[in-house]
């Protein structure tokens, strides 16, 4: 799709002055939506695995192992948050990442 919207572009581009400059931006726009595409599939990837390790975490009680997780989704300070709480934290770090 990004190919095909950067040959339109660059279709209609081709008339003007600077075209050089013009292709040669085109021509980078699919290579920047792929850059872009890859980097957010990895950023959810490991937001969605460190939110799965905190269910864990939360499931067997492990609260000190969740609250250093905690550290992964949000700058908040954990050390006196319970399992709700560290739960609800998790909750809101994904709602404001997604």
């Amino acid at each position: 799709m990004t190919v095909l919207l950067a040959k339109v572009v660059f279709a209609q581009c081709s008339t003007y002055p600077g075209q050089q400059l013009t292709n040669a931006i085109v021509e980078f726009i699919p290579w920047i939506a792929e850059v872009a595409l890859v980097e957010t599939t990895f950023s959810l990837q490991l937001l969605c695995t460190i939110a799965l390790q905190m269910a864990k975490f939360l499931e067997r009680n492990q609260l000190d192992d969740a609250r250093s997780q905690l550290s992964w989704l949000c700058s908040r300070d954990p050390s006196n948050l319970n399992a709700h709480e560290l739960a609800g934290a998790t909750l809101e770090s994904l709602s404001v990442s997604l």
